[in-house]
């Protein structure tokens, strides 16, 4: 696993643009401009030839820690970045919509019996996370 965590943070390798020769572009400038785009060529061949199987299996990773019924929600997508971005995304709530579930949830608990002392932990316990909210 930690071969492929490299995926994550490394961006997908960029073709590098073919030169085209202009009219005013000499046999020696137009020498070097091909052996840099070779060089560079050869360069992303061995990076996208490692990228390649490497996001593949990152991939399959995440997709086989989902569930099932999450993963058919979400489209499938080329690059495991990408992906996770979604995932993100789609469950990934307004901090106002949560900062008011929680208020929400502080007003309207009850206390359902057993110890005082509980009941006092699940409203501080409720409190504490929407401090901790709105102090981020």
């Amino acid at each position: 696993m930690a071969e492929l965590d490299w995926v994550l943070t490394a961006p997908v390798p960029v073709e590098p643009e073919t030169p085209v020769r202009g009219e005013d572009v000499t046999d020696a400038s137009w020498k070097q401009t091909e052996l840099a785009y070779r060089a560079s060529k050869q360069r992303y061949d061995a990076d996208h030839a490692k990228w390649l199987p490497t996001n593949k299996k990152c991939l399959a990773v995440v997709k086989n820690t989902i569930e099932p019924a999450i993963l058919g929600a979400i489209t499938d997508l080329p690059t495991v970045v990408e992906y996770l971005d979604k995932i993100r995304s789609q469950y990934t709530g307004s901090s106002k919509t949560y900062a008011t579930q929680l208020i929400k949830q502080l007003v309207t608990e009850r206390y359902l019996g057993g110890g005082i002392r509980e009941h006092i932990h699940r409203l501080v316990n409720i409190n504490n996370k929407r401090s901790s909210d709105w102090n981020t």
